[in-house]
């Protein structure tokens, strides 16, 4: 039984059979995305190496000098969560910038002709990407948002597109891996990294981007980027809390997830 819902035989942590019984129908319910056959077989890539590159990048922006984003830069949804203040290393000083205020202010530049590889392709295009550093005692474990074209991503911050998807694929992923539902399955197998294989072993939604619930989470997810650099906030906190709300309600639905399910995801979160 285990090896249908885990072929690398890890045990999930969950807290007694009930937890066993939603975490198995969950699983069940979605989609496996490492298999090569599915639609939703990513292409990733971890573009600049922070330490291997360090000699290469720029500590002020410049003509053909893309800013380097870094993984605390990243956060659910948001693009530009942190600010870089001053110092280096662990003494470096970040601004969190709040919602409605996310901006691009890095810490490094690198110039295009440097980037390693098909890096410097990658950053030409829209992609998703994600903070790999996480816990099961986090806030949230995962953590994705779009990355615009014109930026370089470390490697704390693996982006991923898929290849046999419309780009508004994307937006749809960023909002699935976003909801609690997916976040509540990855807290049961992870440690303090989000690997891709770890992450792949975690079904996603079954929501097709061209349904009316994948559409409705891509309006959705494009209007929350857009809103978390509106330079404002009044109102803009609340109206991104109700459309992650809708997100979630949807992501729950694919599931398989009932009242009482929330419950126990909610749970989760709240202790």
């Amino acid at each position: 039984k285990l090896r249908s819902l885990r072929p690398d035989l890890t045990v999930p942590e969950v807290r007694g059979a009930g937890e066993w019984k939603l975490f198995t129908k969950m699983a069940r319910k979605g989609v496996d995305w490492s298999d090569e056959t599915s639609r939703w077989h990513p292409d990733f890539c971890r573009e600049v190496d922070m330490t291997r590159e360090r000699k290469l990048f720029r500590q002020r922006p410049g003509r053909d000098l893309l800013p380097l984003i870094e993984g605390r830069m990243v956060q659910q949804h948001r693009f530009g969560a942190k600010a870089y203040v001053a110092g280096t290393g662990r003494r470096a000083e970040w601004e969190a910038l709040p919602i409605g205020c996310a901006a691009v202010a890095p810490q490094f530049w690198i110039a295009k002709q440097d980037l390693p590889g098909r890096a410097a392709d990658r950053a030409k295009a829209v992609r998703a990407g994600f903070c790999d550093i996480a816990g099961q005692t986090n806030e949230r474990s995962m953590m994705a948002a779009v990355i615009p074209a014109g930026v370089a991503c470390g490697n704390k911050v693996p982006t991923v597109v898929f290849p046999a998807l419309e780009d508004d694929a994307l937006h749809l992923w960023c909002g699935m891996v976003n909801s609690l539902a997916f976040d509540w399955l990855l807290r049961r197998i992870l440690t303090t990294t989000v690997n891709y294989f770890l992450l792949q072993s975690v079904p996603l939604p079954a929501i097709d981007p061209k349904s009316l619930p994948g559409r409705r989470i891509i309006e959705a997810v494009k209007e929350i980027a857009k809103l978390d650099t509106a330079r404002g906030t009044q109102g803009i906190a609340w109206r991104i809390a109700e459309l992650r709300g809708r997100i979630d309600v949807a992501c729950f639905k694919a599931y398989g997830v009932d009242a009482a399910d929330v419950s126990v995801i909610m749970n989760d979160f709240l202790s």
